[in-house]
């Protein structure tokens, strides 16, 4: 998918469902992951027993449908 086709898709769903729905903290873009200081972090074992931050890059949301959020504004969804 091209960087255009990107953008046009997320600016869709910020207009036609994450706005509607009022929710602020959510979205499908890198940036919308840190809004706040209170934001989760993957997290991965080492070897060694050690636990290591795994950059949002090399993370994967296909569950999520690409969608992060507060629990808060996925109430809003849920509504």
């Amino acid at each position: 998918m091209t960087d255009t086709i990107r953008f046009v898709l997320f600016a869709l769903s910020d207009e036609r469902i994450i706005g509607p729905l009022g929710m602020t903290r959510a979205g499908a873009r890198h940036e919308t992951l840190y809004l706040d200081e209170n934001h989760i972090t993957g997290h991965a074992s080492t070897p060694d027993g050690t636990l290591e931050i795994i950059p949002f890059e090399e993370a994967s949301l296909p569950a999520a449908g690409q969608i992060v959020s507060t629990g808060r504004d996925m109430t809003q969804w849920i509504r």
